[in-house]
């Protein structure tokens, strides 16, 4: 009777010590799955690794910050207004509204907003449609191509050209062109130059853009007002490197392109957009 008791209270004792280690033990272990363990790096020294429920599933919240980071919709603005979102959805509607006014067959004229500056208020008019809250240059103050030129410069949006083949990745959908007069050649256009008469003569709006394996523009598309005797259309012959020697590369055949600005002054110029 005196022995059965004594193994009874023993039992009772090792149940008594060993049962909260188990407990601890198993807990330990379940809660290890989901936090992490010790390990050792290359210094010996113990570090804690986590691991949750959370970073066992795909990253939605890192996912947003890299989205945020790298390609944020803001950067991919180059236009405005309607042309929200990839560069190739603005690249569609810059050519869905040149070609609507091509089709209209308007012959170059100084009078009726008919020849390159007055075009393109033709197709600011076009944008006011689905951007009637973006601040276009009206064609009563600013008509010439050097007024919407000082324009864009008035709202840090104009950027001058000083190196053409350095500067090629600027030229994009969407993006205004603007040239010397014909034949001028220059070292570095510079504001005082802006602010010549005499130095900008043409205006045109970047249509399409065409790149060799590198990634290098070698050639666009510009939609403008051209000359007497022809109709506003979309021309192809503005190359990197040019038929001849004397020509200006990504010029509008013999004037230089002398500065570039956004459509819509103050939307972001990305330098990671090609």
């Amino acid at each position: 009777m005196f022995k059965r008791d004594l193994v009874s209270a023993r039992n009772r004792w090792l149940l008594f010590v060993f049962l909260p280690v188990f407990l601890f033990s198993c807990s330990s272990t379940y809660r290890s799955s989901y936090t992490g363990s010790a390990s050792r790096d290359g210094s010996g020294t113990t570090r804690k690794t986590t691991h949750t429920k959370e970073e066992n599933r795909p990253s939605q919240s890192t996912d947003k910050r890299l989205v945020k980071k790298y390609v944020n919709p803001a950067k991919l603005d180059v236009y405005g207004c309607s042309f929200h979102g990839s560069p190739a959805v603005a690249a569609r509607s810059v050519q869905q509204i040149a070609q609507r006014i091509q089709a209209q067959k308007i012959y170059y004229n100084s009078r009726e907003l008919t020849d390159c500056s007055g075009i393109f208020h033709r197709f600011l008019r076009e944008m006011q449609k689905t951007c009637e809250h973006q601040d276009f240059p009206s064609p009563k103050k600013y008509r010439s191509s050097r007024d919407l030129a000082l324009w864009y410069h008035e709202r840090g949006s104009l950027i001058l050209v000083s190196d053409p083949l350095r500067m090629s990745h600027l030229i994009r959908p969407g993006m205004v062109m603007f040239y010397g007069y014909r034949g001028k050649k220059f070292d570095k256009f510079t504001e005082r130059d802006l602010k010549n008469r005499k130095e900008i003569h043409h205006i045109g709006i970047v249509v399409s853009v065409e790149k060799d394996r590198t990634g290098r523009v070698i050639s666009y598309k510009l939609f403008h007002g051209r000359s007497p005797g022809k109709y506003a259309a979309i021309t192809e012959y503005h190359l990197r490197t040019p038929s001849r020697r004397n020509l200006p590369p990504f010029g509008n055949y013999d004037q230089p392109w002398v500065a570039i600005a956004p459509l819509v002054a103050g939307a972001v110029i990305s330098e990671n957009i090609h």
